[in-house]
């Protein structure tokens, strides 16, 4: 505990927070948590608690700027891997954090102090093959030491929740689900005639299960000539993006559906303000953040009945089995049933303010605070609820 000359306050402990996935350009779904709850947690942590981001690159301009009482402490390592496990970890030692929040699974093995981390799932134990043999050891051993040295485990839905207790047994106590927000601000939205297409809003991978889209895209355009919707692929490329590709170059699908690549959030929210609707087929998500993009847009939605999507969607999206037949249905209804489209937009306006940046971040505060007000290293989730 020291005396702040500037604030005239005492200031009693110390917040590290590991802001590394702050730094690619082209975000994805575990940067955008990062940089959110980052920029929520900027308005709600009090003066009293010093908040120290350490990160490879100075992530400052990212944040636009940080309160006075937050700092960015670039580490700097010339090494592609291990920085978390090495560099991150002997800055930890020498600061001495009262708390360390890691908002992904990269979590030190060894590093002083109460810790906080996030599973953002375990699909890669799911569906090991859309992972390459590198990425599995790695999620699996980042996964195994946050189960072991967390104080708190921090998820993203119930359905992941779930999935990490039958792996994980020994978190029941202590983890909690946060709910996330969108990318897409409502100041981004352009009320304007719908065009003809649909949007897919996530990285291009295997693991997505855009192929069945894709299947049923060609069987519509065979039982219908006159088909002429278009389907936009929005994201980056990943693991099994070369299949998905080379069917949209040849063949029934060419011209009918492209690939933008990735693209800011506000040239987000301009196609999905056009689009007829979002479709999500991917299995096993473990939230599904674009849901609550395409909603921002009054967009509806067709998603995977799997994974945390009827968890997100609720009654405010269509749910849709995991075959061919059912994408054709989902397609034809999202795109020309207006009656339906109507309904489901209304539903989403209502269920959309359950999801929020603001309450993932003060819901990550609770636990931040039970954490360092605990004489123990460790506090049960029943403990969050009674606050």
């Amino acid at each position: 505990m020291i005396w702040n000359l500037d604030f005239d306050i005492w200031i009693f402990m110390l917040i590290a927070i590991d802001a590394s996935r702050l730094e690619p350009l082209q975000r994805t779904g575990v940067e955008y948590y990062s940089y959110f709850l980052i920029q929520q947690l900027k308005l709600i942590i009090p003066a009293q608690y010093r908040v120290v981001l350490y990160s490879r690159a100075d992530v400052t301009s990212a944040l636009t700027g940080l309160p006075a009482h937050w700092q960015n402490k670039v580490l700097k390592w010339p090494f592609k891997y291990l920085w978390s496990q090495i560099r991150l970890a002997a800055a930890l030692w020498h600061d001495k954090p009262d708390l360390c929040f890691i908002p992904s699974h990269v979590v030190p093995l060894v590093a002083p102090g109460k810790l906080v981390a996030t599973i953002h799932d375990i699909s890669w134990l799911q569906g090991p093959e859309s992972y390459r043999l590198r990425s599995r050891w790695y999620l699996r051993l980042g996964d195994w030491i946050a189960a072991r040295r967390a104080a708190a485990v921090l998820t993203i839905s119930e359905f992941s929740r779930r999935q990490i207790l039958a792996h994980y047994p020994s978190l029941k106590n202590k983890i909690f689900v946060t709910y996330l927000g969108p990318t897409v601000a409502e100041n981004m939205v352009n009320k304007v005639e719908r065009d003809d297409y649909v949007v897919i809003l996530g990285r291009v991978e295997r693991k997505k299960n855009i192929q069945i889209v894709l299947d049923a895209w060609e069987r519509l355009g065979q039982d219908n000539k006159d088909f002429s919707t278009q389907l936009y692929l929005i994201g980056k490329l990943g693991l099994g993006s070369k299949d998905i590709l080379k069917r949209l170059d040849g063949g029934s699908l060419k011209n009918k559906v492209r690939w933008l690549g990735w693209l800011e959030q506000a040239e987000v929210a301009k196609y999905l303000s056009r689009a007829k609707g979002l479709f999500l087929p991917g299995q096993g998500e473990g939230f599904g953040i674009p849901v609550l993009d395409a909603w921002q847009t009054d967009t509806p939605v067709a998603a995977a009945q799997s994974g945390a999507l009827p968890e997100v969607v609720g009654q405010a999206g269509l749910l849709v089995p995991n075959n061919v037949d059912a994408w054709v249905a989902a397609i034809k209804e999202l795109c020309y049933n207006d009656k339906l489209r109507k309904q489901l937009i209304e539903l989403s306006r209502a269920r959309r303010s359950q999801f929020s940046w603001d309450k993932c971040a003060g819901e990550t505060w609770q636990v931040f605070k039970l954490i360092l007000e605990s004489p123990e290293k460790n506090i049960t989730n029943s403990e969050l609820d009674d606050d």
